[in-house]
């Protein structure tokens, strides 16, 4: 499983190896819409503790819940980057760390993998540094077998970085 972390968008992506061919591809993806959740299901949440602490809570709680329905053996997240943005740096951090206790929460031995979003882009040929989202998007349009049973037109930025995120972590370790 891999993530694309956000407070308020998260992209999620359940990728899968067919284990005679050594092919990888994407069984689903999608993005959460944090806020949505929270305002619809966690209201009083919200009038008692705010909207940032009931984030959190939804990322913490949305996610025990995928991993509890998907079953993965590992999950994998971009790590943030600061750049010149240090209050969505400060919001990502916190929301890797509601992902983080999730993943504890369901299974205290699974690997949690962070990896950085210039290596992401560049295991499928994009360059590091691009903020071009259209070129990542191409590039997992034109892996042989990535999308095979999905239609990637269908997903969002954050869906499509999930997938990016989970194909950089197959990468390595089948470099």
């Amino acid at each position: 499983m891999s993530i694309d972390p956000g407070s308020r968008k998260t992209g999620f992506a359940v990728l899968e190896i067919d284990h005679q061919t050594g092919e990888l591809f994407v069984v689903d993806a999608w993005t959460l819409d944090v806020d949505r959740v929270a305002e619809r299901n966690h209201q009083y949440m919200i009038e008692v503790h705010g909207i940032e602490a009931t984030r959190q809570w939804v990322l913490q709680d949305s996610l025990w819940r995928i991993l509890e329905a998907w079953k993965p053996f590992v999950v994998c997240c971009e790590s943030p980057y600061m750049g010149d943005f240090v209050a969505t740096f400060k919001r990502l951090t916190e929301a890797l760390a509601a992902y983080r206790t999730a993943t504890l929460r369901y299974d205290i031995a699974m690997p949690f993998i962070m990896i950085e979003p210039s290596t992401a882009k560049k295991s499928l040929g994009v360059p590091g540094n691009s903020p071009d989202k259209g070129l990542v998007r191409e590039a997992v349009r034109e892996h042989p077998t990535l999308c095979k049973f999905i239609d990637l037109d269908l997903l969002d930025e954050h869906s499509v970085d999930a997938i990016l995120i989970g194909y950089c972590h197959y990468k390595s370790c089948h470099a």
